[in-house]
């Protein structure tokens, strides 16, 4: 499998849900793309993020978030989760 070998490229995990082009997309759709993300760049350098407008031609903002939450949720503990969500934009952004 490739890595990513720079410590300085960084993923920002979003816009799955518009990329399968129907509107009854579910985890099984996202679940691929989001695990190649973490398995590649590593969960200290990927953070999600919502894709607001964007996503509501996928389906509502709610339904976005609570179908990324579910999958990230299935593949990582509450650290990593923290990260993906939260410290990697923090610390990325310098915020």
């Amino acid at each position: 499998m490739f890595t990513f070998a720079l410590s300085t490229e960084t993923i920002q995990i979003s816009g799955f849900g518009t990329t399968a082009k129907k509107l009854d997309w579910d985890t099984a759709d996202i679940q691929p793309y989001i695990e190649f993300a973490i398995e590649n760049f590593g969960i200290d350098r990927c953070m999600c993020g919502g894709d607001w407008p964007v996503s509501l031609q996928a389906g509502s903002y709610t339904k976005t978030w609570n179908t990324y939450k579910k999958v990230i949720g299935s593949i990582l503990d509450e650290t990593g989760q923290n990260k993906v969500y939260y410290s990697n934009a923090v610390a990325f952004y310098s915020l």
